[in-house]
């Protein structure tokens, strides 16, 4: 075993050489023991300290306060702790009778060294296991309360006051929206915030899987119900009892399922396949699909009955394109989110960089965003990732409109002196280069002038971050005099100091 010590257990028993027995074998085993000569005295230890006790060992028989009062006892106090039993050898009464009251298992004296160090380790497996569900249910709470989805926009607060309202019922919600905006994530959010969050959250893609196994996947079936089938097994309807039940992209469902489904959801009940009796369940429904329903309907291809059994409360989820003051809080909250994933440090992006997907159209919605966004700090070295940089990785192409100035800020702590900001009554380009729109309202001369210094302020930029900002290589390496060199700095208004160190 390693050098550490396991874990916390209080030893009870009227007799000092099993107390001694005792302690002296799970200390070797690097527990922590504590021993009491009495029930009463036992009670006491436990109740002044119930934290420390992941483990009670007592006996059965003792004077005054026997081994059932104590465990009634310490259920009471901290209903998690494990309480293991020691009962006379033969009395399997009082032993049938401990496990009814919640005891953690039994053991006959006098017992075997072996067996009670196997017993002590799974006591204490289950408690670590116990108190990791009770961490990832917690982290989820916090992972998926509607406060942490990112957006502000209009439309998301629209979402976000649906959800506050809807999750403190039961109702039946339907999440409606293009593939990509979140609409499980919705989900999540609703189930974490109602009364159902301590139960479990089911998922099942309807669309995933083919209809001879959906039926099975749904409802389960019972030993025997077909070929194959050696035992029974429950559907995600059982399984999501007392919990929620999310139906992903259900608008693909086959209307032979559509009916159980409706059934289900009408009268709470579901029979497995091959069996003959209902089986009541208790599910928080919520379903999601990116097609029109109303148009399925229409094709006979989704039943109208169970569409709007499923609509009591209909969320619709807005794409990325239509929430664009969104998409500079999700760069930053995925950029932040990835960097901390693989431990490098945060990257920045330029302005250039950050106007070309402000205003890129995002037929993906947040999850192409998002994998966009992990694509370029995996396969980006540098600090600074420029609009050459992100096409390259990414894949996008400039769709930014006619020029016009942005107001919203770069992402990134020093984003706002990667390119310097223009002098006032000046110009400045989008997305790295200048549209043809925003060169036609110019003269030739003007035109040729903004192109010539935008295409200065790149090629220069990219060649001092080549170079970590130094000056005298840089200028070697692109042929211009240092003096000459120096006078193009002092014009476009670059501060080398923001390229000097990097890591290439």
């Amino acid at each position: 075993m390693n050098e550490k010590n396991y874990g916390k257990i209080l030893l009870i028993d009227d007799e000092p050489s099993i107390l001694f027995s005792l302690s002296s074998l799970l200390t070797k085993q690097k527990y922590i023991c504590d021993t009491a000569e009495s029930g009463a005295a036992g009670i006491k230890a436990f109740q002044q300290k119930p934290e420390e006790y992941d483990i009670v060992i007592t006996d059965f028989m003792m004077p005054g306060i026997d081994g059932m009062q104590v465990l009634k006892t310490i259920r009471q106090t901290r209903p998690e702790a494990c309480v293991i039993m020691l009962t006379a050898h033969g009395n399997t009464e009082n032993a049938v009778n401990a496990m009814k009251e919640g005891a953690y298992d039994y053991l006959s004296k006098p017992y075997e060294n072996e067996k009670l160090k196997i017993v002590v380790r799974q006591a204490f497996e289950r408690i670590n296991l116990e108190r990791e569900n009770v961490i990832l249910k917690s982290q989820l709470n916090c992972e998926y309360k509607f406060e942490n989805i990112i957006g502000n926009s209009d439309k998301m607060n629209v979402v976000f006051d649906k959800i506050s309202k809807v999750a403190v019922t039961d109702a039946t919600v339907l999440i409606t929206g293009e593939s990509g905006t979140g609409k499980e994530l919705v989900a999540k959010a609703i189930h974490f915030n109602s009364g159902r969050k301590h139960k479990n959250f089911v998922t099942i893609n309807c669309a995933a899987i083919p209809a001879d196994l959906l039926e099975n996947e749904l409802f389960g079936h019972e030993k025997g119900a077909y070929t194959g089938a050696h035992s029974e097994q429950k559907g995600k309807f059982e399984l999501a009892d007392g919990g929620t039940l999310f139906l992903d992209e259900i608008g693909d469902m086959p209307m032979q399922i559509q009916a159980k489904v409706l059934r289900a959801i009408q009268e709470q009940t579901i029979e497995r396949l091959g069996g003959g009796h209902s089986i009541r369940v208790n599910v928080r429904l919520i379903a999601a699909t990116n097609k029109d329903l109303e148009k399925e309907i229409a094709a006979k291809l989704f039943r109208e009955d169970l569409y709007y059994r499923l609509n009591v409360i209909n969320i619709v989820m807005p794409p990325l394109r239509e929430r664009n003051g969104d998409i500079t809080m999700l760069i930053k909250h995925f950029l932040t989110f990835y960097a901390k994933k693989i431990n490098r440090k945060e990257p920045v992006l330029t302005k250039n960089s950050l106007l070309l997907m402000q205003n890129y159209n995002w037929p993906g919605n947040v999850r192409q965003l998002q994998n966009t966004i992990e694509r370029l700090l995996v396969l980006c070295d540098g600090e600074l990732i420029d609009t050459c940089e992100l096409v390259q990785i990414s894949g996008l192409k400039g769709t930014a409109p006619a020029f016009e100035r942005s107001g919203q800020q770069p992402c990134g702590p020093a984003a706002d002196t990667q390119f310097p900001p223009p002098a006032a009554g000046s110009e400045s380009p989008r997305d790295g280069v200048y549209m043809i729109a925003d060169l036609e309202a110019r003269s030739y001369h003007e035109a040729q002038k903004m192109l010539i210094e935008q295409f200065e302020l790149d090629y220069i930029t990219r060649a001092l971050k080549r170079n970590n900002g130094n000056i005298m290589r840089t200028s070697q390496q692109i042929g211009l005099n240092r003096t000459h060199f120096h006078e193009k700095l002092k014009q476009l208004k670059i501060d080398v100091e923001k390229f000097k160190d990097r890591v290439n």
